[in-house]
Formats: structure tokens, C-alpha cells, sequence
């Protein structure tokens, strides 16, 4: 069995006015043979770990770690590439690589906050696939 992350049906509304998926379990569906038991215990695992991880984030903005910000913007990758979240996997790759001008606070502040607002919409469009 295969599972989209747009399983859900818009009934009603235009398709061209549809919210377009920010997920795409393509990779998982490949990596489990399809196996919905196993694709929705990552979904759970990545559900849950995530937050844990933004609260990492957010500590290290409050105490202005860049290290342990990017120490933490690295771990997420692999699971958000998971899940086929492809915008929050460019928001963290960009990060990661990318030199801090001007306030560290602001900067992490202002990188928490969208990984938060992406992670928002992700677990809003996964969390009916359970």
C-alpha cells in the first residue's frame, strides 16, 4: 500500500485552488516497500522528534550557540528528507552552510521561527496519514 501525503480529498474546491503538498513520501514509500505500518510509525517518530529538536533550537538562540544551532539544523536533515519536506530541507541546508552577519540572536531567532511555521503545515498535512 502506498501513502501520499495528499491522501486527503479537497472535495469541492478547484484543483487548481488546492494547497499544494509540502511533503512527498515517495522516498518512504520506496524504503518500506510500501509497508503503511512502517511509513506511519516515521511519520510518528518524526512527529515527535521534531519539536524536540526546535526546542534544541531555540535554547541555542536564546544563549546565541551557532555552533549547537548548526549541530541541530544538521540532525534534522535526514529526517525531514524523509518525510520529502523539500522547502524546510533547503530552509536547513542553507543554514547549515551559511556565514552569520550581524546579530546571532536575530538570526537564530528568525531561523527557529520559520523552521517552526514550516514544521506547522508539515505535521498539519501528516498527522491525518495516521
Amino acid at each position: 500500500m502506498t501513502i501520499q501525503a495528499n491522501q486527503t480529498s479537497d472535495a469541492g474546491i478547484p484543483e487548481n485552488v488546492q494547497q499544494k503538498s509540502i511533503c512527498n513520501l515517495d522516498y518512504l514509500n520506496r524504503m518500506s516497500g510500501g509497508d503503511s505500518k512502517f511509513i506511519k510509525e516515521m511519520i510518528r517518530l518524526f512527529l515527535k522528534q521534531v519539536p524536540m529538536e526546535l526546542e534544541k533550537l531555540e535554547k541555542a538562540a536564546e544563549a546565541e550557540d551557532l555552533t549547537t544551532a548548526k549541530q541541530v539544523a544538521h540532525k534534522l536533515k535526514s529526517s525531514v528528507a524523509m518525510v520529502g519536506a523539500e522547502s524546510m530541507l533547503a530552509t536547513l541546508k542553507h543554514f547549515e552552510v551559511s556565514e552569520v552577519e550581524g546579530s546571532v540572536k536575530i538570526t537564530l531567532d528568525l531561523f527557529h521561527a520559520s523552521l517552526l511555521q514550516l514544521f506547522i503545515h508539515i505535521r498539519a498535512e501528516l498527522e491525518p496519514l495516521l
